[in-house]
């Protein structure tokens, strides 16, 4: 990433301690030359996996070994088959940038259209075949789960309230709820957001004092409806799936995970609020991926009926040619016949036996010709069947 331009150092230190005081966690590094490129994070309350990344005009220099890293390389843009898949999983309304994750290359597409394509280097770290993985019969999930559990306990950490969903919790616009364990008051953090020209913004018309008391006039009945409402709530913000970024180096995964990506800057400004955004954006490609699939399945659809309209034209076109040959074969044959009674009729020492002889040779050499084009013109149907036939029987396998 060597640029003539000036690039603005950032301090790792001051970076993590801000993702900590805001209650992100930061996983993985993605790094390169020691640079660091790319920052995956996961979400305070729902624990969304996303991407921050640090654009070219910054430099970001790792000089810890606290966390996971993954070396990565510069390979370009990717192959046209995977800018599609891109585009198609960002899909035309999402103004956001996306970061894929197969078991090869990271990718990047940004909502100015932008691609970059950046080749996973294997470092020879000892990971464990998915066949030694899973060799136990124990629920994989439940494994994993249990022994964390185990860990936490050993830590003196509480885990009676792990196995509960999380409920929504209302608060005020202008603060930000860490989940750690502690006093309430330390939980709350009270930010105040700048523009870019370092002025205040204004805040919302309404103070946070002001709505608390509303809030608190609100009746019995009324909180009670509410906390009922976040408990049945089948919302993909009430109920969260994990979408937390697996390590695919030794798997075969071609079209990979795909994930937000937020640009360093856009993070120092939105985390008192970016989870909710992500949440939305997540629910977003969720849909985008669904429709895909519905839209291709729908082209299959379209395709068989088109590959069936065109075989049936081109069967259509070619019985045409049989009739007509058959047609001329018809005429040729009774005229044939004709040939031959005149030649028993007419002596062999007749002047005119020759002239005779010779329509009667024609005739036969044009009818064989024509039983031949038939022979053709059947081989031509056979075959058109039998690769339309064996291309299906191909496809149904991959299925």
């Amino acid at each position: 990433m060597s640029t003539s331009k000036k690039r603005a150092l950032l301090s790792f230190e001051k970076v993590s301690s801000f993702v900590t005081k805001y209650g992100y966690g930061l996983v993985t590094l993605y790094v390169e030359n020691n640079e660091c490129l790319f920052i995956e994070l996961r979400t305070p309350r729902y624990q969304k996996t996303f991407i921050v990344g640090i654009p070219e005009r910054y430099k970001l220099l790792i000089s810890v070994e606290n966390y996971r890293r993954v070396n990565i390389k510069n390979s370009g843009e990717p192959t046209t088959k995977k800018s599609l898949y891109l585009v198609d999983m960002k899909g035309p309304l999402l103004e956001c940038d996306i970061f894929s994750v197969s078991s090869e290359e990271i990718c990047t597409h940004k909502n100015n259209g932008e691609f970059a394509c950046y080749k996973i280097i294997i470092d020879g770290e000892d990971l464990p075949a998915p066949a030694e993985i899973y060799a136990e019969e124990q629920d994989p999930v439940e494994k994993v789960f249990k022994e964390t559990r185990k860990v936490l306990e050993s830590f003196g950490g509480e885990t009676d309230d792990l196995d509960k969903p999380k409920k929504k919790k209302h608060r005020d616009q202008d603060e930000i709820v860490i989940v750690e364990r502690g006093d309430a008051t330390e939980d709350q953090v009270i930010i105040e957001f700048e523009d870019d020209d370092g002025l205040p913004v204004e805040k919302a018309s309404e103070p946070a004092k002001e709505k608390k008391k509303k809030k608190k006039k609100k009746s019995n009945d009324e909180e009670e409806e509410n906390e009922q409402s976040d408990t049945n709530s089948d919302s993909s913000s009430d109920a969260p799936r994990d979408n937390s970024l697996p390590e695919l180096e030794d798997e075969d995964i071609e079209s990979g995970m795909i994930y937000v990506l937020v640009d360093i800057k856009d993070f120092f400004g939105k985390a008192a609020f970016l989870e909710s955004e992500l949440v939305s954006l997540y629910d977003s490609i969720d849909e985008n991926e669904v429709e895909l699939r519905r839209s291709r399945v729908d082209t299959i659809n379209e395709l068989s009926i088109r590959v069936k309209t065109l075989v049936e034209d081109k069967l259509k076109e070619i019985e045409n040619e049989e009739r007509k040959i058959r047609i001329q074969v018809s005429k040729l044959s009774t005229l044939l016949l004709a040939t031959e009674r005149v030649q028993l009729k007419t002596p062999i020492m007749d002047p005119r036996r020759a002239e005779i002889d010779k329509a009667h040779y024609s005739t036969r050499l044009m009818i064989h010709e024509m039983n031949v084009e038939l022979l053709r013109l059947r081989d031509k149907i056979n075959n058109i069947l039998t690769s339309y036939l064996t291309s299906l029987e191909d496809v149904m396998l991959l299925v």
